[in-house]
């Protein structure tokens, strides 16, 4: 995008009194056409290749949809198109920052300058960068074009107002003293051009808002959802104000929607004389999870990750879980016929199952797992190795569906399986401490899947 220089922007100026005073056609009209810039392939290929962007999207809502419900149930279960990957040996050294909250904060807030440096000075076609779950970015180039058309399908450029459009989604973590949940969003424009002899008219408004959908009976709550701007002040550069989603609704039913949660699929459009253009729509969800700093409002298209590296520090944790995944006839009880979910190569995520709704199966998988450790290394595991006290390690997770009861209680031995082995308290310690870390960085809360990942080589 070339810079806009005084010259340039005093010819675009004589260009729009040029415009007024052009001859009216009674064939034909001036429309002004918003549209999305085009993108060189390298930053295409950019971001493509960047697991935590999503390209494209579709403006459609499901929550509009007859079988809105199947349609959301599908999209939590299925999966998502960005990435968020979590590392274990990270948490555990900044253990801070995912430490409960007092109050509704957005955790290590991205900036817009932030967002900028991801998507670069061209954006072009709309884009969503998420940072983490709290933390999002929407990057486009957008055109506002003055057009003369002769006929109903031939239109004339005349010129354009073109500039880089960002929108920073907050998210936070906790509740507001009133027990409302929040998400705020603000728009930012910058890299302003013209070109063409007759650009839309400067002083024209052009509306930009939100639209949202909830998949409950309750509205979105927005504060603010729109902002006014002139072509002038978007090709300046625009701050708007902070637009707010406070959701004020509580459902009460733990039995069929625990936590309180609610979703949501947001867009943006942005219109003008007879144009408009709707960006993607996001996926965000609400809770009120009380074992997670009291809850949350979170974007919700990612899928969450935690790694496990070798070489961190904690060793035999990392490796019961790699040969778990990947070597189940190493394991106990090892059956070389079953597998392990949480791997991506198993197909299967694991689940996050809170004791505060399932206490039974969540003190069941860990018994099933001592039974293992004792049957194969006798009733005194804990203490019978020389290198120093030792505990029952359980892969999948202890607090997943998935774990060491997961056949008991969905549909009997089939290829499913478990693992269970001591291995050093300190180990253990560190890995369970990480995967606590995960779930309150990510607002993992009953029901949510995530993927478990080893890296590194085993020494």
């Amino acid at each position: 995008m070339h810079k806009r220089t005084y010259a340039a922007f005093v010819a675009a100026v004589i260009g729009m009194l040029t415009f007024t005073s052009l001859p009216a056609s009674a064939a034909g009209e001036y429309r002004t056409i918003i549209s999305f810039g085009a993108e060189s392939p390298a930053a295409r290929a950019k971001a493509l290749a960047d697991p935590e962007i999503v390209t494209g999207g579709s403006s459609e809502f499901l929550a509009d949809k007859p079988n809105a419900q199947q349609a959301l149930q599908d999209y939590i279960k299925g999966p998502k198109p960005a990435k968020q990957v979590s590392q274990a040996h990270e948490l555990l050294q900044q253990p801070a920052e995912v430490s409960a909250a007092a109050d509704a904060i957005t955790p290590s807030p991205v900036s817009v300058n932030d967002c900028r440096a991801k998507f670069g000075e061209e954006p072009g076609a709309p884009k969503y960068w998420y940072r983490d779950r709290f933390n999002s970015c929407m990057g486009a180039s957008i055109e506002i074009k003055n057009v003369y058309c002769p006929s109903p399908t031939t239109c004339i450029n005349m010129g354009a107002v073109t500039y880089r459009l960002i929108i920073v989604g907050h998210g936070t973590r906790g509740v507001t003293p009133e027990g409302y949940r929040v998400m705020s969003f603000q728009w930012f424009t910058d890299n302003g051009d013209t070109y063409g002899g007759n650009p839309p008219p400067m002083y024209e408004s052009i509306y930009n808002g939100l639209n949202c959908k909830t998949f409950s009976v309750n509205r979105c709550g927005f504060d603010r959802a729109y902002g006014m701007a002139t072509v002038a002040e978007l090709h300046a550069g625009w701050t708007s104000d902070v637009l707010t989603m406070t959701e004020r609704n509580t459902l009460n039913d733990p039995t069929n929607n625990p936590d309180d949660k609610m979703y949501y699929e947001l867009n943006y459009t942005i219109r003008g004389g007879m144009g408009q253009i709707d960006g993607p729509v996001q996926k965000l969800r609400s809770d009120r999870a009380d074992y997670v700093n009291k809850g949350g409002f979170v974007f919700f298209d990612q899928e969450s990750w935690i790694e496990f590296t070798y070489g961190k520090g904690m060793d035999e944790q990392v490796r019961h879980i790699d040969d778990a995944q990947n070597r189940i006839a190493s394991t106990k009880p090892g059956d070389p016929l079953t597998k392990t979910a949480g791997g991506r190569n198993s197909g299967h995520a694991l689940t996050r199952m809170s004791p505060k709704y399932e206490k039974q199966r969540y003190d069941r998988n860990n018994y099933v797992a001592l039974l293992t450790c004792k049957q194969h290394w006798g009733e005194d595991y804990a203490t019978n190795d020389p290198s120093g006290p030792r505990e029952c390690d359980e892969y999948p997770f202890r607090s997943t569906y998935e774990g060491a009861a997961w056949t008991e209680y969905d549909g009997g031995v089939g290829i499913w399986s478990y693992s269970g082995r001591p291995i050093a308290a300190s180990h253990n310690s560190a890995g369970g401490n990480a995967l606590s870390l995960f779930y309150l960085k990510d607002n993992i809360v009953h029901g949510d899947q995530f993927w478990v990942e080893v890296k590194g080589a085993d020494d």
